[in-house]
């Protein structure tokens, strides 16, 4: 079994469900869905962003989400995204030894922006697993 969730994996036991690659998509975009069976992706994407690009599609496909999405629903998608990304095993393992938040993030194998969306939205048991590791390293004279 792979250590880190694997969208991609995901994606192949979806019979219906197909990647239709783009040069661009409008905005920023690096991804968009139907909401059934489509997901454009923006085809120079680096891989790591084709990996969470791909899972929050796979979630507003999962959700239903068949038209645009207010802010909310988005919020809550990048949250579902993040969570699913960055298992608190895996975030709080490679905490201990990054430098960044690049590159922690790049050890989760995810964006620094979805690794500030797992931050933002840590349960209390992950707070209070956060607060611990801080002090830890304050004790050892580590920022």
């Amino acid at each position: 079994m792979s250590t880190f969730p694997h969208p991609w994996r995901t994606l192949s036991q979806l019979d219906d469900v197909v990647v239709c690659w783009r040069p661009n998509l409008p905005g920023t975009k690096h991804a968009a869905t139907d909401g059934r069976n489509i997901i454009w992706m923006v085809k120079n994407l680096l891989q790591v962003e084709r990996r969470c690009a791909l899972q929050h599609e796979l979630i507003h496909i999962e959700l239903g989400h068949t038209c645009k999405q207010d802010a909310r629903i988005e919020a809550q998608v990048r949250q579902i995204t993040a969570e699913r990304l960055i298992p608190a095993r895996l975030l709080f393992r490679a905490w201990k030894a990054a430098l960044s938040i690049e590159e922690w993030a790049e050890s989760l194998w995810v964006t620094p922006a979805v690794l500030h969306d797992r931050l933002d939205n840590l349960s209390p048991d992950e707070q209070h697993t956060a607060e611990q590791l801080k002090a830890s390293a304050r004790e050892r004279g580590a920022d």
